[in-house]
């Protein structure tokens, strides 16, 4: 299966648009936008699997669907909810990067695993997609945290492994990365 690029596009535009909104706004305020948007999203997702034909815009919003999402919530349900968690558990200024390495590093895993082929670590998993995800997460902290320790790298492994292991990495990176944040890390 290619590379969905409007869906990719999509991931990282809406992740840059919600960290534009995390630096923004106060942490109120941002949980605030973010439950309204899961609000609406959820009442999107029940219309889109039980009455599609009362949603608009079908050419635009089929096209950003992964094959198994015409049947089941899609991973943006799971993206929101994963965020809405992290600011819940995680020391809010490490949000984020968390934001930013699921809007980064995510799409980018599947783009470099996809274009470079490689071994395959699980599932569709690929090595270069993995190495992609380590290195751009890695990056992300960097440039967030102004250098790197072992438990920043620690968390950047961490952070790897869930991607590779798991279903719905749109719910886990952030969650666990929150839960990481949490025990390991401080603000």
């Amino acid at each position: 299966m290619g590379i969905n690029l409007p869906r990719k596009l999509f991931h990282l535009f809406f992740s840059l648009f919600l960290y534009f909104l995390f630096v923004k706004l106060d942490k109120k305020s941002f949980q605030i936008f973010l439950v309204g948007s899961f609000i609406f999203l959820t009442i999107w997702e029940i219309l889109r699997l039980k009455k599609p034909s009362l949603l608009p815009f079908k050419n635009l919003w089929k096209k950003l669907l992964k094959e198994r999402e015409f049947n089941e919530f899609t991973d943006a349900f799971f993206y929101l909810l994963g965020i809405i968690v992290a600011t819940l558990i995680a020391p809010y200024s490490f949000v984020g990067s968390l934001i930013l390495i699921l809007g980064i590093s995510d799409p980018l895993a599947e783009f470099m695993g996809k274009l470079l082929k490689g071994k395959r670590l699980f599932r569709e998993k690929t090595l270069s997609g993995s190495l992609a995800f380590f290195f751009s997460s890695l990056l992300i902290i960097f440039w967030q945290f102004k250098g790197l320790s072992i438990i920043l790298i620690i968390f950047a492994v961490n952070l790897t492994l869930i991607e590779l292991f798991t279903k719905r990495d749109n719910f886990w990176i952030p969650f666990s990365g929150a839960l990481f944040t949490r025990f390991f890390l401080t603000s």
